[in-house]
């Protein structure tokens, strides 16, 4: 491992999150200006999308609604019987930011995600053509912690591959730097495959 790199989830593709909500509940209305909506008992607020209490069951007609703050994030609002569904729409979410941008970099699922007891979801990707390195495992908590690693890759190509991906994820991040990044880059078509994905 040259790297692993800590997270905190913060929504910031819009599309994406309406995406994963469609998936789910099947149902969201958007709006191109804010209208007001009940997400949670006797509190209406102006959202830009909502995912209506009849699709979910929702507690006093209350469902999920979605707000694009001034600053670009875009936060979830509902009432507590419905906050149960958060981590899954969270972790949903990061697994989709995380699909697109290593798609677009050349890599695929390397197979089925695992998915601990607490509901952590762990996504090993692979290179699509085949190559044997780099693998990037995507670990997502349910308390919006998302960990990337990338594997088999000696050097500081690492960084560069996954600079994006952290970005599009959004919150705070804290890199360690391991010994395996300051190693010589001794597999020189792994690194020559990251360093031509990272350019992508």
């Amino acid at each position: 491992m040259s790297h692993l790199t800590t997270a905190r989830l913060e929504i910031k593709d819009f599309q994406a999150l309406i995406d994963v909500l469609r998936d789910r509940y099947g149902v969201v209305e958007v709006f191109e200006q804010p209208q007001r909506r009940i997400v949670a008992y006797l509190r209406n607020e102006p959202v830009h999308a909502y995912v209506p209490a009849s699709a979910i069951r929702g507690r006093y007609g209350a469902g999920i609604g979605v707000v694009v703050r001034a600053d670009g994030r875009v936060e979830l609002l509902t009432d507590d019987a419905n906050e149960v569904d958060l981590p899954a729409i969270r972790r949903a979410y990061a697994l989709r930011v995380a699909d697109a941008d290593l798609t677009a970099r050349g890599f695929v699922r390397a197979a089925a995600d695992e998915t601990l007891q607490d509901g952590t979801v762990r996504r090993v990707y692979t290179p699509a053509d085949g190559a044997p390195a780099p693998r990037v495992v995507v670990t997502v908590e349910p308390n919006g912690t998302v960990r990337i690693t990338v594997e088999g890759l000696s050097g500081m190509g690492c960084l560069p591959l996954t600079a994006d991906l952290i970005a599009h994820l959004g919150g705070a991040a804290e890199t360690t730097i391991t010994a395996d990044a300051y190693a010589d880059a001794g597999n020189v078509s792994a690194w020559g495959w990251a360093k031509e994905r990272s350019d992508a």
